[in-house]
């Protein structure tokens, strides 16, 4: 597992600071385009997490007038399978970086979030007939 594209751990007095890191030293973190990608891509993973875990439940419930012990397990489940997945996805970032270098990384989150999308699709796509 690596830290930053370029070392394994990332050490502060690499960089000649003593002190700790400011508002201005995070600011100057965004001129690197690959961090505001990984940014938007995590922004866009957790997102969705997140507004699945809220509605899930009530969409069960609702849609296919499940019972509300029923659709909140259920719900839960889609939580418990991020437990997992989250782990999955970071062996298979760690391993692709190894590889291929952080292009790798970048290539592994796309795919992800892309398949990401085409199951919320496809799930958005189901009836309850």
């Amino acid at each position: 597992c690596w830290d930053t594209p370029t070392a394994k751990r990332f050490d502060v007095s690499v960089t000649g600071k003593t002190s700790k890191a400011s508002m201005w030293d995070y600011l100057e973190c965004l001129k690197d385009p690959r961090i505001v990608i990984m940014i938007f891509q995590y922004s866009a993973c957790f997102g969705t997490e997140l507004s699945m875990n809220a509605q899930l439940a009530t969409h069960f419930r609702v849609y296919f007038q499940m019972e509300s012990g029923s659709a909140s397990a259920l719900a839960g489940c889609f939580g418990l399978m991020n437990l997992f997945a989250r782990s999955l996805g970071g062996i298979l970032s760690d391993a692709l970086f190894a590889k291929f270098a952080f292009p790798g990384r970048l290539w592994v989150q796309f795919i992800c979030l892309f398949l990401e999308g085409v199951f919320l699709f496809a799930f958005a796509c189901i009836d309850n007939t």
